[in-house]
């Protein structure tokens, strides 16, 4: 799992990811943070710290690739004199929607479909904010797109090998953040990292947190087209600046994501009354009744197998089981 977790394709890296989901732990107040976190816990086989959740819809897709389109949208960025013809499908805009819909709806009391709801909007609003997930670049070589920049290969033997594409390489925040907080050797170099990105980028010098997830993919996309397709010379060589350049847009965004998951989850509380869904201080009666339900099913079994051994008769000659009545 931790190999999966620091090699992650596809995706913002998972240091990106847990820099977001931390703004939200770093900012949100503490009992609303406990409150998510055992919702998080009633899924038992699943992670449940700020920290997992937020790379858990990546880690799930070695084994399946159910909610793959979830994890970005293709804005087309057409080459001049290319004829695209638009093809629209479920994407990580719609998800998203879904998901703050879902969990603003007072009708929905599912514990499973909120937890599910959380999970997925402390993915997805980080990878809406990644460019290369809001966008795809279609040419003559490339007619059914570049795939969000995966086959966009760089010719740059400074960049190691398994980073030598534009989508790998924006993922990693331009190779600044390649690694997860769960790597032992790390996690003071990562606490560092978010003080840094929180000061350099305060939730005041934002003006359009309250936006729609459109509005942020539009955003990425811009970011993708300026910085990360235009530079480049013949769509292979990096041009000097491009590595730093890159990352101060990739960093803003890292940032900006983090405070927009924050406004959405304070936004919940606001609108939802949570006693009547789940109470935290009461997580440890629902766990004791479903051990006390568990105990009594099996000592009813249990006195029903006694029964049925003491008073069942077996005729010899017949082979027949007999139950008496």
């Amino acid at each position: 799992m931790l190999f999966w977790l620091l090699y992650m394709i596809n995706c913002w890296s998972a240091e990106p990811h847990q820099f977001i989901s931390g703004i939200v732990s770093k900012n949100i107040d503490q009992n609303r943070k406990q409150w998510i976190e055992t919702l998080f816990s009633i899924w038992e086989s699943e992670e449940t710290s700020f920290f997992n959740v937020s790379v858990w819809h990546d880690s799930i897709r070695k084994d399946t690739n159910l909610f793959g389109p979830w994890h970005y949208t293709n804005i087309p960025f057409v080459d001049v004199g290319f004829r695209l013809n638009p093809r629209e499908k479920y994407n990580i805009t719609g998800a998203i929607t879904s998901m703050i819909d879902c969990m603003m709806n007072k009708s929905t009391t599912s514990l499973w479909a909120l937890a599910f709801s959380f999970r997925s909007l402390f993915h997805f609003v980080a990878d809406s904010h990644c460019p290369f997930h809001s966008i795809a670049y279609f040419s003559n070589k490339y007619p059914n797109g570049d795939n969000g920049g995966n086959k966009i290969h760089l010719n740059d033997t400074t960049i190691p090998k398994s980073y030598r594409d534009l989508h790998s390489l924006w993922d990693t925040a331009l190779l600044k953040y390649r690694y997860s907080v769960f790597y032992s050797e790390n996690i003071d170099g990562f606490n560092k990292n978010l003080s840094e990105l929180l000061n350099s980028y305060p939730e005041t010098s934002f003006t359009n947190i309250k936006s729609s997830p459109d509005q942020w993919s539009v955003e990425a996309y811009n970011i993708a087209v300026q910085y990360g397709y235009t530079p480049l010379i013949n769509m292979s060589y990096l041009p000097n600046n491009y590595i730093n350049d890159g990352f101060l847009q990739a960093k803003r965004l890292i940032v900006l994501a983090g405070h927009r998951l924050n406004y959405i989850m304070n936004g919940f509380f606001d609108h939802r009354d949570i006693s009547s869904i789940l109470n935290p201080m009461k997580m440890h009666e629902y766990i004791l009744w479903g051990i006390n339900s568990t105990l009594f099913i099996l000592v009813l079994v249990y006195m029903y197998i006694i029964h049925f051994k003491k008073d069942t008769k077996y005729d010899e000659q017949s082979s027949t089981l007999f139950i008496p009545l």
